[in-house]
C-alpha cells in the first residue's frame, strides 16, 4: 500500500512524487485569474447607468411609484402627481417637474443626440416623421425639419411606445394638440445640445 504522506526528521511534510507511465510530458492549464470585487461592482454599476434618464427619475426619486415605462412620459407624470396629491402650486410638485424636465431633455439626447452638425442624426429624424426623399445635405434636412410640425413628447415617447410620431400641418393645430395631451416640452432647458434647440418651438404662442 502506497503511503499517502512521508514523515521527514525535520517535521516538514512531503507528499511522494508519482510516476506516470507515460512519456508526454503533462500540461497544466492556467488557472483563470480571479475577477476582482472591484470589477463586479463596476459591472454593476454600468447596469444601472444603462437606465434611461426617466426611469431614474420615476425610480430613484419615487421608488413606490410603478413607473409604465410603456405609456406616455407626460401622462405618467401627471399620473405621478395624482398619485401623490400635488396642488399645481404644490412646491413638491414644482420641484417633481423641474427634475421631470430635466429627464425628458436628457431622454431626448440619449435617443437623438445633441450634434446638430451630425447629417445621420437629421437624416434618421427624417425618416421618423416620414420626409421622403431624404435630403443628402445638412441644410436641406435642417429647413426641413424646422418646418415640420412635431410634438417633441411624442419624439421622446416613440423610443418605448412605437407610436408614429403625428406631423401636424401647421404650428396652431401643433399647439391645439400639445394643450389637449398636456405634452408640454421644456422650451429653455440648460441640458439642452444643439440638436434638440433646433427643434424647440413656441407652441404656447403660435404664429
Amino acid at each position: 500500500m502506497l503511503a499517502l504522506r512521508a514523515f521527514r526528521p525535520s517535521g516538514v511534510t512531503r507528499f511522494p512524487r508519482l510516476l506516470s507511465t507515460s512519456t508526454t510530458p503533462r500540461r497544466i492549464s492556467p488557472m483563470p485569474p480571479r475577477k476582482k470585487q472591484k470589477q463586479r461592482r463596476g459591472r454593476k454599476y454600468r447596469e444601472h447607468a444603462l437606465q434611461s434618464p426617466l426611469e431614474e427619475f420615476f425610480g430613484g426619486h419615487y421608488p413606490q411609484f410603478e413607473y409604465n415605462i410603456t405609456k406616455s412620459a407626460s401622462h405618467e407624470f401627471y399620473r405621478l402627481c395624482d398619485e401623490f396629491g400635488w396642488d399645481r402650486d404644490d412646491p413638491e410638485r414644482q420641484d417633481a417637474h423641474r427634475e421631470f424636465k430635466n429627464a425628458l431633455v436628457k431622454q431626448f439626447n440619449e435617443i437623438y443626440g445633441t450634434d446638430e452638425e451630425d447629417l445621420a442624426k437629421w437624416q434618421n429624424l427624417c425618416h421618423i416623421v416620414d420626409i421622403d426623399p431624404v435630403p443628402d445635405d445638412l441644410e436641406t434636412c435642417r429647413e426641413v425639419i424646422c418646418g415640420t410640425h412635431v410634438n417633441l413628447v411624442d419624439l421622446v415617447d416613440r423610443d418605448v411606445t412605437d407610436q408614429d410620431v403625428q406631423v401636424f400641418e401647421s404650428e396652431r393645430e401643433l399647439s391645439r394638440y400639445t394643450h389637449m395631451t398636456r405634452k408640454y416640452f421644456p422650451k429653455e432647458n440648460a441640458y439642452a445640445g444643439g440638436f434638440l434647440r433646433y427643434l424647440l418651438r413656441h407652441i404656447l404662442d403660435p404664429a
